[in-house]
């Protein structure tokens, strides 16, 4: 659906026998429907969840021709909508003449710009909203099975669902689909089958069929093994190597462990293992799957049984997750529904609302107050404190002040409109900035680190102040006719050369610095 709920669109398979696979299209926050006849004949279509760009404009949905790998002699069919669902259009431009079977899913950017489909062999991106599609990516493993994305597009991850012959895959782009390379191998039997992520992309879930939940916080590059607090377990009796004993495997069951499918999967402390066979309390497993390291456990440990998880959904900031589990028709298992509200922050700090990437240059503006040591170009600076603290390595959040720990590498030269600040002192080699005066002015703190170009045909006096703390300085260029004289205020000291307090003439420049207990030094183009 759309962001705002208004439109929405549904798709259905067509079962065959007569049954017709149909897109149906709603207007109205889902009030009333409209069936789409998206092509002649699509009552064959199997259709396959639909994509919708954040307004509903762009409009994308797939259908799966149900061939087999090696069987690959139907186009990828593609249709798309401009016009918020009212009709869909073929599309018939692919590069590379790619043919594929069993279109799995597809995604898109909020503004429709960017969109990725996956099929059993193929990555199909296009970057002009749906409009022409390129062939990025090919594999001939295990099959790919879903895509997300981030709303802007630029990061992707795919997964491919494992079977007894190949392995199950984590892809990631982050250049909006154009290349890609494997960032986890989950081994064989590892049927994943299903992947979300948070609107920035960083922080993604995903889902494995009789298995776990994994979570990732650094763009897909990394996952974490996640375990439901309520857990289905049982107790180890014995460690037997290629089996295990335990107290009872009523709950376990082995439905397609050993099939082209998928497995089933137990955790034992932090090894997790494939089940091979059952035989009464007696489990035939093999160690050490899904990266994780075999390891002897004592009697007595716990247990935990996978779970069959089909589906998972992630809020915007990626705060809230949700994940579907799937009895499977089984009596001694129970469908349930798991909310994860864990206050686990990205860094520590924040999720990740309203930021910016941290690639190329940008005008950050507002206080920002690095307590640990940031770099630039390389460089550490050398008035910052250097404190322990969780990383932000790619995002810097732009709307409010915040205390940002951990090394920062800005590759490119970032631009501080109103000077930086660290510990209280100006960065020297930050871009300054420049204020025009045209009349008598009294320096307080604020102009801490700025240029002032006092303009005017008649001359004038700025006057310091005794408040001003010790590094404070400023710049005066003379830019008019009319002369400048500096002047001390109430309670402080200026000295300068042969007692000259006034700009030698137009474009003049001179500078006061601060040392501290109210004394100032003026230096420059100064006259009598």
């Amino acid at each position: 659906m759309s962001a705002d709920g208004k439109y929405q669109t549904a798709v259905s398979t067509s079962f065959g026998g007569g049954n017709d696979g149909l897109v149906a299209v709603s207007k109205d926050y889902g009030l009333s429907w409209k069936s789409k006849l998206v092509d002649a004949g699509d009552e064959e279509f199997d259709w396959i969840v639909p994509a919708i760009s954040s307004d509903g404009k762009y409009q994308t949905v797939v259908y799966s021709n149900n061939g087999t790998i090696g069987n690959e002699d139907s186009l990828v069919d593609i249709y798309r909508s401009n016009n918020y669902g009212e009709s869909f259009i073929k599309i018939n431009s692919i590069a590379n003449s790619v043919q594929s079977v069993n279109v799995r899913s597809v995604a898109m950017s909020s503004d429709g710009k960017y969109q990725t489909a996956v099929a059993t062999k193929y990555i199909l991106t296009s970057s002009n909203y749906g409009l022409t599609w390129n062939q990025a990516y090919i594999e001939t493993g295990a099959p790919f099975f879903a895509v997300s994305m981030s709303t802007d597009g630029r990061f992707q991850i795919v997964i491919s669902t494992g079977r007894n012959d190949a392995n199950g895959k984590i892809y990631t782009s982050n250049d909006y689909g154009n290349t890609w390379k494997v960032t986890k191998d989950f081994g064989l039997y590892a049927p994943l089958t299903s992947i979300s992520n948070s609107d920035h992309g960083r922080l993604s879930v995903l889902t494995m069929k009789n298995g776990f939940v994994f979570t990732s916080s650094d763009y897909g590059n990394n996952w974490k093994l996640r375990t439901p607090k309520e857990n289905d377990t049982t107790t180890l009796l014995a460690d037997n190597g290629t089996s295990i004993t335990v107290l009872s495997s009523d709950k376990m069951y082995i439905t397609d462990s050993v099939n082209s499918t998928g497995a089933i999967f137990l955790q034992i402390n932090n090894e997790v293992l494939r089940i091979t066979s059952i035989l009464g309390n007696v489990i035939g497993v093999s160690r050490g799957s899904m990266g994780t390291t075999q390891a002897v456990h004592s009697n007595g440990a716990t247990v935990i049984l996978s779970k069959d998880w089909r589906r998972t959904a992630m809020s915007n900031d990626g705060k809230y997750l949700i994940a579907c589990d799937n009895n499977y028709g089984t009596n001694n298992r129970v469908g349930a529904i798991y909310i994860s509200i864990t206050d686990e922050k990205v860094d520590g700090n924040f999720y990740a609302d309203n930021l910016v990437y941290n690639a190329g240059n940008q005008n950050i503006s507002g206080v920002k107050n690095f307590i640990s040591r940031p770099q630039f170009n390389g460089s550490n600076l050398a008035t910052t404190a250097d404190v322990a603290g969780g990383a932000i390595t790619d995002y810097v959040k732009l709307t409010t002040d915040q205390t940002i720990t951990g090394v920062k590498t800005f590759s490119s030269a970032p631009i501080f409109s109103a000077g930086a600040s660290f510990n209280g002192n100006k960065i020297a080699n930050a871009i300054p900035e420049t204020v025009i005066v045209t009349n008598n002015l009294n320096l307080d703190a604020s102009y801490n680190g700025k240029i002032i170009l006092a303009n005017s045909a008649s001359a004038f006096t700025i006057t310091g102040s005794s408040g001003l703390s010790a590094g404070f300085n400023i710049s005066i260029i003379q830019s008019g006719v009319g002369q400048i004289t500096i002047a001390p205020g109430l309670g402080a000291t200026l000295s300068s050369f042969n007692n000259q307090y006034k700009t030698a003439g137009q474009y003049a420049a001179l500078s006061i610095l601060g040392l501290g207990s109210s004394n100032f030094i003026m230096y420059g183009n100064t006259a009598w």
